[in-house]
């Protein structure tokens, strides 16, 4: 299924038609402003729209298909939409299938946006979002701004060039046969 960005502008293709005693013979005259049907069935039970008056040029070279300007307020339902063009004494019907996406969703695969993200999903605390902004400065990690906490050094070999305390050696250590 194509998808669609919402309340925008698209043209779409739609085809192939073809002729209604054949079935096989490409349409190349269909005229959305004649037809027995140009119409929009958009999702969740909105009404269905009229489209004969739409933009409709048939494909040079592509002999029974047709682009179809549909409007931002043919796309501005989100879920699918369907295109129904039918002329019972020209052409057999034609139906095609969109979904029509959040415009941030549709940037973001098709272009170069991003996702937005709720970040309260992460943990369900509006605190950890902040906090999580803090640790970042624009350019990295900002130890001086963590809510994270910070990591000490080990003294515990402090002065022995990781060598063995007798201390802490265990008692049978240079028994080895």
């Amino acid at each position: 299924m194509r998808e669609l960005k919402q309340s925008t502008q698209m043209k779409v293709r739609i085809g192939p038609f073809v002729d209604a005693t054949d079935g096989v013979t490409p349409e190349t005259a269909v005229a959305l402003g004649t037809a027995d049907q140009a119409e929009l069935l958009k999702s969740n039970g909105a009404a269905t729209v009229d489209i004969s008056s739409n933009t409709w040029a048939a494909v040079t070279g592509s002999d029974g298909w047709y682009d179809l300007t549909l409007t931002t307020t043919d796309t501005n339902t989100l879920g699918q939409l369907l295109v129904v063009v039918q002329d019972s004494s020209i052409c057999l019907p034609v139906y095609s299938s969109f979904e029509v996406v959040a415009a941030n969703y549709y940037d973001a695969k098709y272009g170069t946006g991003n996702l937005n993200a709720d970040v309260m999903a992460i943990s369900g605390d509006a605190a950890a979002a902040d906090n999580m902004e803090l640790d970042y400065d624009g350019t990295g990690y900002a130890k001086a701004n963590s809510t994270i906490g910070t990591c000490t050094a080990n003294t515990d070999m402090r002065g022995t060039d990781s060598a063995l305390l007798a201390t802490s050696a265990p008692t049978n250590f240079g028994t080895f046969p």
